[in-house]
């Protein structure tokens, strides 16, 4: 079970990046993890930094409690 822990604990950090990147993106129209939302290209930059910033909130969001649920289940043990 440690092992899942361990790469539960992995792969929220990895959604933190990712959120990350999300948030600190200059142009999030360009931005590969944004390409399937409908109508992304006609938008404004602006309008595209505001979507990108409420997805990276969002998807951190899920790596904190990843994170949280990973650390006390490997510190339980």
């Amino acid at each position: 079970m440690e092992n899942a822990f361990i790469f539960l604990l992995i792969f929220g950090v990895l959604l933190f990046l990712t959120a990350a990147s999300l948030a600190f993106s200059k142009d999030p129209r360009q931005s590969p993890l944004l390409g399937r939302v409908v109508g992304i290209e006609k938008m404004s930059k602006e309008q595209a930094r505001k979507l990108a910033r409420e997805v990276a909130g969002c998807v951190a969001a899920v790596g904190l409690a990843l994170v949280i649920y990973c650390v006390i289940g490997l510190v339980g043990e």
